[in-house]
């Protein structure tokens, strides 16, 4: 979802302005209407029918030399390659350099494991701008990932005093907490039950 993530539409649009051929592959339902700049927009079912169909047409004598190779071919055995699919793999796999975006938590596992087979056998991966980009739901998710900070809302249980940056936490999950302080740009329910709430910062424009 393009809306959901700016910054990186933003860099797609750019990339395309700079001669870049963008392919926006999306289930039927979440048309991406402020994509104008996509060389090629496909809408398909909601499964994996499609990449698979992308993923068969790469399949090659020269692939076969690849680890685990007779299985990943052996699981297309039966796809049927669309001349839409295979238009894309060709554009895919004849770019001197391609990168998969896509974001997590709307594709599925398996979704993004094909996308990483595909990858794979394309030859595009392991070298810079040639391969794969997964973008979070949120924009500072990945930094609480390197700084440590990967327990979710379990990480509560427990917890007497509390400290929220920004967030809104669900008011479950705040039920045993005895002191609570927020910080925020705006007063969220959250804000409004905390015994103490510092002013949060944030950007203002000049437009």
């Amino acid at each position: 979802d393009a809306a959901a993530n700016q910054v990186m539409r933003v860099k797609l649009m750019n990339a395309a302005k700079a001669g870049a051929k963008v392919v926006l592959i999306n289930p039927k339902g979440y048309e991406q209407d402020h994509m104008s700049f996509v060389t090629k927009a496909v809408y398909t079912e909601n499964n994996l029918g499609f990449l698979k169909q992308i993923a068969k047409a790469l399949v090659t004598e020269e692939t076969g030399k690849l680890e685990g190779y007779r299985k990943f071919a052996s699981s297309l055995k039966g796809v049927k390659v669309s001349e839409e699919a295979q238009e894309i793999a060709e554009l895919y796999a004849g770019a001197k350099k391609a990168m998969i975006v896509f974001q997590q938590n709307v594709v599925s596992v398996s979704c993004a494991s094909l996308l990483a087979d595909i990858a794979v056998i394309s030859g595009h991966i392991g070298s810079p701008r040639d391969g794969i980009l997964m973008v979070k739901s949120k924009n500072n998710s990945q930094g609480l990932v390197d700084l440590g900070i990967t327990a979710g809302a379990e990480a509560l249980d427990g917890v007497k005093a509390l400290l929220v940056f920004g967030q809104n936490p669900d008011a479950e999950l705040l039920k045993g907490v005895e002191f609570l302080m927020v910080s925020d740009t705006h007063l969220t329910p959250a804000a409004a039950g905390a015994d103490v709430v510092l002013p949060g910062s944030a950007p203002i424009s000049a437009d």
